[in-house]
């Protein structure tokens, strides 16, 4: 059975990862949205409390599962705000990074909730 990834998410690097463990690939999307999305909300109280060695250490701690649920260049964008956080003099530069990831991340959610159901379907 070959699956079909969501047109939005980078299939190929998909397939790569997890060829044909289906029920791998729904618990990596499973922990993105349970755990990494939440995460990525942490990132605003850094941001309101201008704790940039937290910021730093919240993006880099989930920077790398972008990947594995199909979205590299975000884990690009996430990188910017890690090294941002400490080496950016201007802090809005930050904000707004930390804001666009953030747009971004809202929309992807529901793609990855769809795949993640259609994913079970198939275990």
């Amino acid at each position: 059975m070959n699956f079909e990834y969501n047109k939005s998410l980078d299939s190929k690097m998909l397939k790569e990862l997890y060829d044909e463990d289906y029920e791998y690939a729904a618990d990596m999307f499973e922990t993105f949205l349970d755990y990494v999305v939440p995460q990525f909300d942490e990132l605003y109280t850094m941001l309101d409390s201008e704790n940039r060695e937290e910021l730093k250490k919240i993006a880099h701690k989930i920077k790398p599962n972008f990947t594995m649920v199909g979205l590299p260049f975000m884990q690009d964008k996430m990188k910017a705000i890690e090294i941002g956080a400490l080496e950016e003099p201007d802090f809005t530069k930050v904000r707004n990074q930390v804001q666009e990831v953030g747009n971004l991340l809202k929309d992807y959610v529901s793609i990855l909730s769809s795949d993640l159901e259609k994913l079970k379907q198939l275990f």
